[in-house]
């Protein structure tokens, strides 16, 4: 089994390799236009006082999805080719790096990104990637104002679910089979967070096969 460093180092190889295409894949827009809308669905956001981490955020669709709905994002990402094209889709728009930015890191020292607080913390098709969700939902717990909501959308465990990523290694897919609920409520309950919520954000067809995608909600206690 790879150590957590090799893990992580893998999926940096891995997403930086395909950085560069991945907002040319129509099923990679269509997923994460399908979670801002599940997003929506769960969260009361506020175009003018919102404040998200957009974790695992790759190219930046989802925050790309969601930024007319907040007042600043913070994408974090720990492939640098992702981060690099996120910032520069950014500046190319004319937005200010006060309102939009990313940071390459996967937030597990303490004391990152200036000590900044989130009202709401989004994780979409990355926790699948990930050796331990319960350390990293205990991470992001402590990255969100009292109050605050962890939103995570991800493959609902199924026939097909395996089939997604098919092609990539272990190393890179640590959960290739996707999740149940029970399993996604235990770690954010483990983490601290209440009012856990479950649902289907949508269905999606991938190489001929039908798939589901789960939204799941958990806030952290005022």
């Amino acid at each position: 089994m790879a150590s957590h460093a090799d893990h992580i180092e893998a999926n940096k190889q891995h997403f930086n390799s395909t950085a560069h295409t991945y907002d040319d894949k129509p099923l990679a827009v269509q997923l994460s236009r399908d979670a801002a809308d599940a997003m929506r669905e769960v969260y009361d956001f506020k175009e003018e006082s919102t404040v998200m981490l957009d974790y695992a955020c790759g190219t930046g669709l989802i925050s790309q999805n969601l930024a007319p709905d907040c007042k600043q994002i913070v994408g974090v990402d720990i492939s640098e080719k992702m981060v690099e094209h996120y910032n520069a889709r950014v500046a190319n728009q004319g937005i200010p790096p006060e309102e939009m930015r990313a940071v390459c890191t996967d937030l597990s020292g303490k004391g990152e990104l200036e000590g900044l607080l989130f009202d709401v913390i989004v994780c979409a098709q990355a926790y699948h990637h990930i050796l331990s969700i319960e350390d990293v939902t205990k991470n992001l717990f402590s990255y969100l104002k009292p109050g605050g909501a962890l939103l995570v959308v991800d493959l609902v465990r199924g026939k097909h679910a395996a089939d997604f990523h098919s092609q990539a290694s272990e190393h890179v897919v640590a959960h290739r089979g996707g999740f149940i609920e029970s399993e996604i409520r235990a770690a954010f309950e483990d983490a601290g967070l209440g009012q856990f919520e479950w649902g289907i954000a949508a269905e999606v067809r991938s190489q001929g096969r039908e798939l589901e995608l789960f939204i799941a909600k958990g806030v952290k206690p005022i």
